[in-house]
C-alpha cells in the first residue's frame, strides 16, 4: 500500500497510519476500523482518500480483517483513482449537459420550437421541446415517422421527402421548409433542420434537429413583397423607381420604371457602376447622402442628381 503513495517503510515508521488519510475522511476511517475491532473475524471494506508523498490524493480501496487466533490484521489494498476520476468526469459532463439541455429547451420554447431525434433502424422519434401546440397536452414525447409524415400538407410531402434524400446525397445537412398540422387542426408553416449522425462505423444511425414555427415569418415576408410590388407599380406609372442599399453591403437593388436607365424592371449592380452612371458633377451629393443614410437608419433623405439613360444621355 505505501508504494501507492510513493512511501517507504522506514519514512513512516512510528506514525499513526490514519495520519496518512486525508483530513475529510479520517472520521469516516476510524469508524470503520472501530467495527473491525469490535468483530474478530469479520471483514470491513472501506475507501478513502490517502495523502501521496508527491501532495496528491490517492483514492484506496482497503479489505481488512482481523485474525484472532494469529492476532495479526490482514489487509488487501488497491487503487482506485483512476476510477473515480473517470467517474467524476462523466458526472461533470453529464451535468454540464444536463445544464445546457435546459437552456436548448427554454430557448426553443421562447422560439416555438422542437427538438427531435430520428432512429433510422425503427424510423422511431423521440421529441421534446415546446411541444404542446402541435401534439397537443400530455404528448408522451415519442412518435413515428408515419405519425409525423401525417401531419405534413399533402402538397408539402413528395416534394420534401424529394429534397430531403437530395440533400442527405450531397451531405449530412438536411433543411426543409413545408406545412404541419398543429393540434388544433390548423396548418403552420415549418423549418426542418437535421444532422445525420452516423455511428462508429461511418454509417448513418439517426438524424437530430430542430422544427420552427415560420408562420407568422412567412407572413410577413408574404406582406412586406406585397407592399413593395404595390410601391414598385405604383412609382412605374409614374415614372418613378426605387432602390436600396442593403445593410453590410457595397451592392445597390433599384426596382420601378428602370428600364429607361438600366434596361431591365430591376437590377442589382455596385455602388461603384451605380455612380458611374451619375452626371460627375452630382457625385459628390450621391456620396454624401449615401454616408448620411448610414449614419441615420430609418431618416427620410432627399437628393437631386442626373442619371445618364440606356442612350446615353
Amino acid at each position: 500500500g505505501l508504494a501507492l503513495l510513493g512511501r517507504c517503510a522506514e519514512e513512516v515508521a512510528g506514525r499513526p497510519c490514519f495520519e496518512l488519510v486525508a483530513p475529510e475522511d479520517r472520521a469516516a476511517a476510524f469508524a470503520s476500523h472501530g467495527r473491525l475491532m469490535a468483530n474478530p473475524g469479520s471483514t470491513e471494506t472501506s475507501v478513502h482518500r490517502w495523502l501521496a508523498k508527491d501532495g496528491t490524493e490517492r483514492w484506496l480501496e482497503w479489505t481488512c480483517r482481523v485474525d484472532a487466533r494469529a492476532g495479526v490484521l490482514l489487509k488487501v489494498g488497491r487503487d482506485l483513482t483512476a476510477r473515480r476520476e473517470a467517474e467524476e468526469r462523466a458526472r461533470t459532463e453529464a451535468s454540464r449537459r444536463a445544464a445546457l439541455s435546459e437552456r436548448h429547451d427554454a430557448v426553443m420554447a421562447s422560439l416555438g420550437g422542437i427538438t427531435f431525434e430520428r432512429d433510422l433502424a425503427t424510423d422511431d422519434l423521440r421529441v421534446w421541446g415546446h411541444t404542446e401546440p402541435f401534439f397537443g397536452a400530455g404528448f408522451s414525447g415519442r412518435t413515428t415517422v408515419a405519425d409525423w409524415t401525417s401531419r405534413v400538407h399533402p402538397d408539402d410531402l413528395a416534394p420534401s421527402a424529394e429534397l430531403r434524400e437530395q440533400q442527405l446525397g450531397q451531405g449530412d445537412e438536411i433543411r426543409l421548409v413545408y406545412r404541419l398540422r398543429d393540434a388544433q387542426g390548423r396548418w403552420r408553416w415549418t423549418e426542418h433542420r437535421a444532422r445525420v449522425v452516423r455511428d462508429g462505423d461511418g454509417k448513418a444511425a439517426r438524424t437530430a434537429g430542430v422544427l420552427l414555427d415560420i408562420t407568422e415569418q412567412r407572413a410577413a415576408q408574404a406582406l412586406a413583397e406585397e407592399l413593395s410590388n404595390r410601391a414598385r407599380s405604383a412609382l412605374e406609372a409614374v415614372g418613378g423607381w426605387m432602390y436600396e442599399f442593403p445593410a453590410g453591403s457595397e451592392r445597390v437593388v433599384a426596382k420601378g420604371a428602370t428600364s429607361a436607365f438600366v434596361g431591365a424592371r430591376e437590377v442589382e449592380t455596385s455602388h461603384e457602376a451605380w455612380a458611374a452612371r451619375v452626371h460627375p458633377g452630382d457625385r459628390g451629393a450621391l456620396a454624401r447622402i449615401r454616408e448620411a443614410a448610414r449614419g441615420t437608419p430609418g431618416a427620410s433623405l432627399e437628393v437631386e442628381y442626373r442619371v445618364r439613360d440606356t442612350r446615353g444621355e
